[in-house]
């Protein structure tokens, strides 16, 4: 039931992340990705009968069950407990699901290795459409307005894929780190990462996103920070992006510049960001305890500040449906998540040294950890499934160097049985 699952749970991501049912409306006419769900469900819950899973004792996991059981029984004490029952829920669940089909499917290192690649393939795939529409066609997708009233165009994702060109930016960014890790382990995986990476960056620059360029400078560091040459890598990085700088068009060259001057025709969009961040803690006063309801966030800047935009920091998106104590809950789940990461990360080092892909693995999940919180104060995501799937991988490696650590053990224990019978004799 196991393999039937992961299986079933790769099936789910592409769908999921390529999103089948549009491209295909039969798909979508029988809810594909419902049927699946379900499916997964039923499928782990008959597994749990049979056998208990260690992840029920690790921080992330309670932290997790703690938040969303205060969503459920918050509801009857938001504003909005109707939107939150309709939508809310809902799309809570759809991003929550990947926390626990990851942890209960992929329970082997040969599984989490397939499926880091299916998320790559597939991710590489959602870079490489718009890029080759963008080549072939003219296709851009986007369009941002500058301070004179003026339009430039910015590459988002292709027609099946609705993300803009901040999400775009996101996706490039957050591949990169596991793509620099994993080419390490064979010449193979070395091919594909210098293959790819010049193409990702150019669909960066074509997004024209201000915060995927900081997000890719917290992946950076987060590069140097793991390395044991980070002064090479420091002189390498300032090199390049000096040399790469030179080289952008003009207004894309303003507009990266408008996240530090405020005098370009760029920064009064970055300026009006920044004003909706810092409003989205305002709108959260008006219900602070409970929230409005999971899934109210367009609908609270409306109603309070008739505003169409949405908030675009995480923590002001939890704080408007959450309420704050909510946003206190999560950022405990957060915490519980940098602290399960820096232990399987410590684990490995120094009990599984010898194993490269876990080791490979675990460092591009904590620069894609660092990335991520550094990409929520640009962006929102409680229903998303960005932290539910870094937090389900990160108890996967620590069940797996657990269940290293209990075979070791039980060979030495073994060898040491044997060791006394031989003296006795």
């Amino acid at each position: 039931m196991k393999n039937l699952g992961f299986t079933l749970y790769l099936l789910f991501m592409t769908s999921w992340f390529l999103h089948l049912p549009h491209r295909y409306p039969f798909l979508g006419t029988i809810r594909f990705d419902f049927i699946l769900v379900i499916v997964l469900t039923i499928i782990l819950f008959l597994g749990l009968k049979r056998e208990e899973t260690e992840s029920v004792h690790t921080d992330t996991y309670k932290k997790l069950l703690v938040l969303f059981i205060y969503i459920i029984v918050t509801i009857p004490l938001v504003r909005w407990p109707g939107s939150a029952v309709r939508y809310g829920i809902a799309n809570f669940i759809k991003g929550v699901v990947f926390f626990f089909f990851t942890v209960h499917f992929v329970n082997t290192e040969k599984k989490l290795k397939t499926f880091i690649w299916t998320f790559l393939i597939l991710q590489s795939f959602r870079i490489l459409e718009p890029l080759y529409l963008h080549v072939t066609e003219g296709y851009w997708g986007s369009e941002a307005m500058m301070s004179n009233w003026e339009f430039m165009n910015r590459l988002s994702g292709a027609p099946h894929d609705i993300i803009n060109p901040n999400g775009l930016a996101y996706i490039v960014v957050s591949v990169i780190p596991f793509f620099f890790y994993l080419a390490r382990l064979s010449w193979k995986n070395k091919a594909i990462f210098l293959g790819t990476i010049p193409l990702f960056l150019y669909v960066l620059v074509l997004t024209e996103s201000r915060s995927g360029i900081i997000a890719l400078g917290a992946v950076y560091t987060g590069i140097v920070l793991t390395s044991k040459r980070k002064v090479l890598l420091i002189v390498i990085g300032i090199i390049c992006a000096v040399m790469l700088f030179v080289r952008l068009p003009y207004e894309t060259k303003i507009r990266y510049l408008s996240i530090i001057d405020p005098t370009t025709v760029h920064s009064d969009t970055l300026k009006g960001r920044i004003v909706g961040m810092k409003q989205s803690f305002v709108i959260a006063m008006h219900r602070p305890v409970f929230g409005h309801g999971i899934g109210t966030n367009g609908e609270a800047t409306w109603n309070v500040r008739q505003w169409t935009s949405i908030s675009h920091i995480l923590y002001g998106e939890v704080a408007i449906e959450l309420g704050y104590l909510g946003l206190i809950i999560f950022l405990l789940f957060l915490k519980a998540i940098i602290i399960d990461t820096r232990k399987v990360l410590h684990i490995i080092k120094w009990r599984t040294e010898d194993n490269q892909a876990l080791l490979a693995i675990v460092n591009a999940l904590q620069v894609y950890l660092l990335m991520n919180l550094v990409f929520s104060f640009a962006s929102y995501g409680l229903s998303g499934y960005v932290w539910y799937l870094i937090g389900g991988l990160v108890i996967v490696l620590k069940n797996l160097v657990s269940s290293y650590e209990l075979e070791e053990a039980k060979s030495e224990e073994y060898m040491a049985e044997i060791h006394t019978q031989e003296y006795s004799y």
